[in-house]
């Protein structure tokens, strides 16, 4: 944490301005500190402020036990405090071999008491792997440890192993290409674990970009492996955000409101922060029209009035994504058919009192999506050899993931050969005029460096 972050925020409960202590000599880099303000002291952990209260960490951990960790000096165990996930049921810790067993009668208690003994064990690991730091890991690292390691989260693994050519990646980065030199910082509201927030950079030019998630485990692996260029603040978007007024020139956000219970707060909260002739973009929202027993979330139209204080589109992501397949940024002049919206899953929402800003956008300069390092998309899977390459079939991780986000089909093939000299250029990082299909259709996608 720095100086300038510091200046940015605010209680969301008291609206106080914080000064910080217990912090590390250097005022200009806070890795460890306790802010204070009118009502509260928040901890500062690895960089990262914590502006919540209540239960922080898996094992009861609260706002005021991880302060008193860093007022004692005792900042592994904070840092322990806040990236520690919940222990995995005993049953899950059982081998594979008995993990595969069929299941019959009482084959649940052999489990867990099997399991059980693996515990310590388990908390013995982890406690080694998280206090090591990010040094020598990767984000992949993280992942398979905190969804894999930690409760068998499989379908959540897949979804961000797998999430560069995804639909939805592939509409909030069109409307990501909508910020153009803002005068001000930008704010990326659930930022998550960075898979977009790196896209920002490139974007904004030298204004600071600011990521805000409830989960801190999300911003660590954010601030240190896939958008280190940002700044992190952990927060809940249930509550005022601790920024002062209009302190952004945008705010970003992708796959979050729908998620937040208050999303009345919510909204007005992020216009509240984003001054009053900037541009908000809620990319990634799930429509109530459609399956609402399985999402908690609204009716498009409802998200709409919510901003109706701003001009806005509300856009339906088939829209958005048919122009980025042909290379070309959304269709901002009106918003999409009500028809279309009706029926559509998932929509986004664009906002702003420039009305310069809603019209229609023509063609990219380059493919969004392939911004970071090229690689193969990691949903083909080598089948063969094929001529002077090698044969990939397409294949979802699962049934889940192919309901989610089956619509990558419509651009990515079923099966494509890809040369042995692709294959060498990728592995030198050498884009080629070759290549230039295949990323269209999101077989090679960008990665961020240390994703993997």
């Amino acid at each position: 944490m720095n100086t300038f972050l510091l200046s940015a925020l605010r209680c969301p409960f008291c609206s106080g301005k914080f000064t910080a202590t217990k912090g590390d000599e250097q005022l200009d880099n806070w890795e460890y500190a306790v802010l204070r303000c009118y009502c509260m002291r928040y901890p500062v952990v690895a960089g990262i402020p914590i502006i919540r209260k209540g239960v922080l960490g898996a094992k009861g951990e609260s706002t005021r036990t991880v302060c008193q960790f860093i007022e004692s000096g005792k900042n592994q165990e904070a840092l322990l405090a806040m990236t520690m996930p919940p222990e995995p049921a005993s049953a899950e810790l059982a081998p594979a071999w008995l993990q595969q067993l069929p299941q019959v009668k009482g084959m649940g208690r052999i489990r867990s008491s099997v399991g059980r003994v693996a515990i310590p064990q388990w908390i013995e690991y982890a406690q080694k792997f998280l206090a090591a730091g990010p040094q020598g890991k990767t984000a992949k690292d993280y992942l398979e440890f905190h969804f894999l390691h930690s409760g068998m989260k499989k379908e959540q693994y897949n979804y961000y192993m797998n999430r560069f050519g995804q639909p939805r990646h592939l509409v909030a980065l069109s409307l990501m290409t909508l910020i153009e030199s803002p005068r001000k910082p930008v704010l990326d509201f659930g930022c998550g674990f960075g898979h977009l927030t790196c896209h920002l950079p490139r974007r904004v030019g030298h204004q600071p970009i600011i990521g805000a998630d409830r989960d801190f485990i999300r911003l660590y692996i954010a601030k240190n492996l896939l958008a280190p260029d940002a700044l992190y603040v952990c927060c809940d978007g249930d509550d005022s955000l601790p920024f002062i007024d209009a302190f952004f020139s945008v705010t970003f956000s992708s796959d979050t409101l729908y998620m937040v219970n208050n999303k009345a707060v919510c909204s007005k909260e992020i216009q509240r922060v984003t001054d009053s002739t900037g541009l908000i973009v809620v990319a990634g929202i799930r429509n109530g029209l459609v399956e609402p027993q399985n999402y908690r979330t609204m009716p498009y139209h409802t998200y709409g009035e919510l901003f109706d204080p701003l001009p806005h589109r509300i856009l339906a992501n088939t829209d958005v994504l048919n122009r980025y397949v042909n290379k070309c940024g959304p269709a901002l002049t009106r918003s999409s058919e009500k028809q279309t919206l009706d029926s559509e899953p998932w929509f986004s929402i664009v906002a702003t009192k420039r009305e310069e800003l809603l019209i229609d956008r023509g063609p990219f300069a380059d493919w969004p999506h392939a911004e970071g390092q090229l690689e193969l998309n990691p949903l083909y899977k080598p089948v063969g050899d094929h001529g002077n390459g090698t044969l990939y079939r397409h294949t979802f991780p699962s049934i889940w993931y192919e309901q989610e986000d089956g619509d990558c089909r419509k651009y990515e093939p079923g099966s494509v050969s890809i040369s042995s000299q692709i294959l060498k250029d990728l592995s030198s990082r050498n884009r080629t005029a070759d290549m230039e299909d295949l990323i269209a259709q999101c077989v090679i996608v960008g990665i961020p460096d240390r994703f993997h």
